[in-house]
């Protein structure tokens, strides 16, 4: 008991450290093992945007390009400002973005969970991780997600801070980054929700609501004035630049994503995302609802998370990455509180077979062609002559993702039986 409380200990004070060289190697290996993305000239999707955006920033032009990806400024803007060409340069900063980010998470789950090696296990999931910052800046570089991350990960430390002790300084604190947030990427906005659940402003007993008015009302005093900041400044980033027409409205993204993202492709998008890990929670219900209880203030940030995995694009796995934090938060406690049950071989040994390949953490990520006839082959990741549209659960043939769906509920299943094994047993009666 000793040898390992010191062993957490050391990477309690140490995991930073540990986590920064581990980040480095990986970053080398994937730069001489993946291949940047050649689409493009290399600059992807919505990277020609992005790329647009950083050459008329140097040029001293006016900025103008279609939207939403013309207000997203913080990003290219720091990159305009590095000497080097502008795919290095975007390459430079959000590497430097997902290291920040992966010490960022491993703070904010060492304080929740109190665990650092759980923490430590869940950023190494995210270095790990095809579609997480580290791996991806290597294929895709002109990326602004990145450092979207960071600003999510702060407002969750700072409402976290606030839950424990309110402050006006801190509610000051959080309304400035929220305001610089949204020049990066208008989702920033969505923490400020979680401002009027703040401290034991709602209970849940018994199946009664108890609301403590002053609370709320302090919260709520609290809350407008982050909102309107926030609101604020996604206006000033529409002034700063010239949108373009390019047939692009929110709410006909909403409308067109909530016709065509079926439920099926939703899931499938949060087991390519989180792998088996997904269905934990659901197997340990209690651990999983005591996070909210601790932590009321996340409820409406992950209803808006779950929202906008469903309705703001085709890209699920990402969408679904930029609220990480609170997903790994929850799945820790469950590892956390039932950590007898995860030690089984018959259960963490598939877990862990199965995410090698959920991560694809042996695998490139393929490159993306417009005409393309091979054949892939889908095994809880997809494999064999893939496509990058493949790989992601909304854009694939949907053979392809009904496949990996099948396999991720089979193994699903596996689990629900050894949770319930006793249970199940009884219930079956062979004469």
């Amino acid at each position: 008991m000793k040898k390992t409380t010191k062993q957490i200990d050391f990477l309690g004070r140490y995991g930073y450290v540990i986590l920064s060289v581990i980040f480095f190697v990986l970053l080398a290996l994937y730069n001489q093992t993946q291949d940047s993305i050649t689409f493009n000239n290399g600059e992807g999707f919505d990277g020609v945007k992005y790329v647009d955006v950083v050459e008329q920033m140097r040029a001293g032009e006016p900025v103008a390009g279609p939207a939403p990806f013309v207000y997203r400024l913080a990003t290219p803007y720091l990159t305009s400002l590095l000497p080097y060409s502008i795919l290095n340069s975007y390459f430079i900063i959000n590497s430097f973005f997902a290291l920040i980010s992966g010490l960022l998470l491993f703070y904010w789950l060492k304080k929740t969970l109190g665990k650092p090696l759980v923490a430590f296990g869940f950023v190494i999931y995210l270095f790990l991780h095809w579609q997480a910052s580290l791996r991806f800046t290597v294929f895709y570089p002109a990326d602004c997600d990145p450092l979207a991350i960071i600003f999510v990960m702060l407002g969750l430390i700072l409402l976290q801070k606030l839950n424990e002790h309110f402050t006006w300084k801190k509610v000051m604190l959080l309304s400035a980054l929220i305001f610089i947030g949204v020049f990066q990427r208008e989702f920033i906005l969505s923490i400020a929700f979680g401002i009027p659940f703040l401290g034991n402003c709602f209970k849940i007993e018994n199946g009664q609501i108890t609301i403590n008015k002053a609370l709320f009302i302090r919260n709520l005093k609290a809350f407008l004035p982050v909102f309107i900041v926030s609101l604020l400044g996604i206006w000033i980033t529409h002034l700063l630049v010239i949108t373009l027409e390019n047939g692009y409205g929110f709410i006909h993204a909403i409308y067109r994503w909530m016709h065509q993202k079926s439920v099926f492709m939703l899931l499938a998008g949060f087991f390519y995302t989180l792998g088996i890990l997904l269905i934990f929670p659901f197997l340990f219900p209690k651990s999983a609802v005591s996070v909210f209880k601790k932590h009321v203030y996340l409820v409406p940030i992950l209803a808006i998370a779950l929202a906008l995995a469903w309705i703001s694009g085709g890209d699920t796995e990402r969408f679904i990455l930029w609220y990480c934090p609170i997903y790994f938060l929850v799945i820790g406690q469950v590892l956390v509180d039932n950590k007898s049950f995860f030690l089984r071989k018959r259960v963490w040994i598939p877990t862990l077979i199965s995410l090698v390949l959920t991560l694809r953490v042996f695998w490139q990520i393929p490159q993306y062609y417009l005409d393309y006839e091979g054949v892939s082959y889908p095994f809880f990741a997809v494999f064999g002559e893939d496509n990058f549209s493949d790989i992601l659960a909304t854009h694939a043939t949907k053979w392809v993702t009904t496949a990996n769906l099948i396999l991720y509920l089979l193994l699903s299943l596996y689990f629900v039986y050894w949770r319930f094994v006793d249970k199940i047993r009884n219930m079956i009666r062979w004469q």
